[in-house]
């Protein structure tokens, strides 16, 4: 009979795996976003508007990238990002 010099280690089962949760369902629109966008934008920062919304992803969530453009201004002065599925603003970058 031949046994191992090492002794074993001991051996935990493996955990068992979980699906992932289901997504919740997107329910705002491009243009909804664009809305909710610009109302705030109205709301908090005179003189910026809402350019076209892209569909993307954070953490796990479908969201809309909202960029900013300025008024008299050339280019995209910042950012903001709308839940696709609440149609709450969770980030907000602007450039000063």
């Amino acid at each position: 009979m031949s046994f191992s010099r090492y002794p074993r280690r001991p051996v935990w089962p493996a955990k068992p795996r979980r699906e992932p949760e289901p997504l919740p369902p997107s329910t705002v629109s491009d243009e909804r976003a664009r809305e909710i966008a610009q109302s705030y934008l109205s709301r908090e920062h005179s003189g910026l508007f809402a350019l076209p919304p892209v569909l993307g992803a954070l953490r796990g969530r479908e969201v809309w990238f909202v960029q900013v453009g300025r008024l008299g201004a050339h280019g995209v002065v910042g950012e903001l990002v709308v839940d696709a599925a609440t149609g709450a603003i969770s980030d907000v970058r602007l450039d000063d």
